[in-house]
């Protein structure tokens, strides 16, 4: 009888688990989650705030 090691991606974002093998990974190899698009890895925090301008002001207009 064999045995086979399956690994597995868990996102922290939204809780997803999948296979390891059937998701996607960026350029530099850090997964991709399949069901909400977070993305993993040393600068995945960097893409976090949407809502900060070119010039890094992340306050909104009132």
């Amino acid at each position: 009888m064999g045995f086979e090691w399956v690994a597995y991606f868990e996102c922290s974002a939204c809780g997803t688990a999948e296979r390891a093998d059937v998701i996607e990974y960026d350029c530099f190899g850090y997964a991709v989650c399949p069901a909400c698009g977070h993305e993993t890895g040393p600068l995945a925090s960097a893409n976090v705030n949407s809502n900060a301008s070119a010039d890094g002001d992340s306050r909104t207009a009132s």
